[in-house]
């Protein structure tokens, strides 16, 4: 697997970007600035590593999405609520 400090869902101008790593003494990610940019907008957010699952419950939710990329029903979120 390889260790990257960076990703784009999207293109390099617009899509959803994870940037600007923090990791830990153990190399471990601690947190992630979230970018979403589109047309008139940049939106951004640090989001930290929950303490016991780290970003696996981050990594489910776009697996998740990815799975479902036909659509879902409904809203879907992300956040402290669903850890």
């Amino acid at each position: 697997m390889a260790c990257v400090d960076a990703a784009c869902a999207g293109r390099a101008g617009e899509g959803l970007h994870f940037q600007n790593v923090v990791r830990g003494r153990d190399g471990a990610i601690v947190s992630v600035e979230v970018c979403l940019r589109v047309p008139r907008l940049e939106a951004r957010s640090r989001v930290d590593a929950h303490y016991a699952a780290g970003f696996d419950d981050l990594v489910a939710f776009f697996g998740q999405l990815a799975a479902d990329w036909r659509g879902w029903d409904g809203e879907r979120t992300y956040g402290p609520a669903d850890y």
